[in-house]
């Protein structure tokens, strides 16, 4: 494998976007991951990714944002409808990607974080108490739109209590994180990459995803 030395201007000319780096993130843990056992893009979601846990099969829909705001996510924000007729509040967008199998897991992921209003929603779903801040949040969502229901049955409620929001501030934290992470695997395969080459990978990545 060739060295890069021009690999950043080939980048900037690509013009790989915030939602490919994150769908590279996701391609590359599940090599790492025996649990992720597939990754698809714009099928469902932005980013669908079919992942094991306990030993069932879950698909995760993953919805990716980047308006920029000077302010943090607010409930109002996140459920209002840009079309009054029509179930297309962010979150429901979000939870109608529930098409598929009975259980699902929902996932935004963003530059900017949440107010106080929905924290519950920066917990992982393991570390969280069903009762607690998280069970508010999901009544108080559900009210705001409580007709509002997936293929499967499932409601806002339901969306809260398995939906996650990742905060990712851009490419400055996604694409190392990207490279690190193919220079450790790589490790574990016992090569040792230089910095052009993981490089390069990364950009072999990005133009399968683009």
């Amino acid at each position: 494998m060739n060295d890069l030395s021009d690999a950043g201007g080939v980048a900037a000319r690509l013009g790989f976007k915030y939602q490919d780096h994150v769908a590279a993130s996701f391609v590359l843990d599940m090599i790492g991951d025996p649990n992720v056992l597939q990754v698809e893009c714009e099928t469902s979601d932005d980013i669908t990714r079919i992942i094991r846990v306990s030993g069932v099969e879950i698909p995760e829909y993953i919805q990716v944002k980047t308006t920029d705001r000077d302010t943090k996510w607010t409930s109002k924000e996140i459920t209002d409808r840009t079309n009054k007729k029509t179930e297309s509040s962010l979150i429901e967008k979000s939870l109608l990607a529930d098409k598929h199998q009975g259980n699902a897991r929902f996932r935004i992921i963003t530059r900017r974080s949440v107010n106080s209003t929905l924290s519950a929603l920066l917990d992982p779903l393991e570390r969280r108490d069903p009762a607690g801040e998280i069970a508010t949040l999901a009544a108080k969502l559900k009210a705001k739109h409580p007709k509002t229901l997936s293929a499967n049955g499932h409601d806002l409620s339901f969306w809260t209590l398995n939906a996650v929001w990742d905060v990712r501030s851009g490419l400055e934290y996604i694409e190392p994180q990207n490279l690190q992470l193919i220079s450790r695997l790589s490790e574990q395969e016992g090569y040792s990459p230089s910095y052009s080459q993981v490089k390069r990978i990364y950009l072999d990545l990005l133009t399968e995803r683009a």
